[in-house]
């Protein structure tokens, strides 16, 4: 009976990690290149990093990862949703962040749009995933809805800001929000292909090496720790290539 629970509590936590992990990067991505290429249009071919080089120091506040990824010259449609937001902070022409103004609070106003903060609550959905899988991993079905739910409604959201700022034609901007809609419909029905998701398999790694570290070990599938004592950065690396990201082991078990 514990082994069926735990199946449970795997098939929600897949759905909403891919839900995070894919159709969220997904969006953000797409508000990413709206923004950047409305932005500098008059430099169609200008890659990504060497606009952020233009901006001094901000390529020193990269992860070795971050930073080997733009020097590959790697597709941004292919990058991790933190990176993503970096690129959109320094290379898309929105609000920068002052004294008064920052991207992680809230308008005064509740009625005022902020694509700015839109964006950092992206961010903030999938560090959440990645710091505290824990806390995701025994959604019920009606949690796992409300989570989707206010999940569709901030990528619908922000995708309709960015194409508004970027002068997207709104068939094109509706095709987007749709295609969000179905994504997340198809997540809540659909039965991962296996009980541990190559991402998740990567947040619950690092959950277990944290825990060994402080000396106790709660997660006890024998899977895990022999991979831990040898081959994780392999299993990983070969899952995240199965899903054609470019996310290194690195980000993930360390961020």
């Amino acid at each position: 009976m514990a082994e069926t629970g735990q199946v449970l509590a795997n098939v929600n936590f897949s759905r909403y990690s891919s839900a995070v992990f894919v159709v969220a990067q997904k969006a953000l991505w797409r508000a990413f290149h709206w923004l950047y290429h409305h932005h500098h249009r008059h430099e169609p071919h200008l890659y990504v990093g060497d606009c952020l080089r233009r901006t001094p120091g901000v390529m020193n506040r990269l992860g070795a990862w971050e930073r080997a990824s733009l020097s590959r010259r790697e597709d941004p449609a292919n990058m991790d949703i933190p990176l993503l937001y970096r690129l959109l902070q320094h290379t898309c022409g929105l609000t920068p962040e002052t004294g008064t103004f920052a991207w992680h609070r809230p308008p005064t106003d509740p009625a005022q749009q902020c694509l700015e903060h839109w964006l950092h609550q992206i961010k903030a959905a999938r560090h959440a995933v990645c710091h505290d899988p824990s806390a995701f991993m025994y959604l019920t079905n009606d949690e796992l809805d409300t989570r989707l739910n206010k999940l569709s409604w901030l990528l619908c959201k922000t995708v309709r800001a960015a194409g508004s700022r970027s002068s997207r034609l709104p068939a094109e901007v509706e095709a987007a929000t749709r295609g969000i809609r179905e994504s997340l419909t198809q997540i809540r029905i659909s039965i991962p292909s296996s009980l541990v998701h190559p991402l998740e398999f990567a947040l619950l790694a690092r959950k277990e090496q944290r825990e060994q570290w402080h000396g106790h070990t709660i997660w006890r599938m024998p899977t895990f720790t022999m991979l831990l004592k040898g081959e994780v950065d392999m299993q990983i690396e070969h899952g995240v290539k199965a899903l054609g990201k470019t996310v290194t082991v690195n980000s993930l078990l360390t961020r």
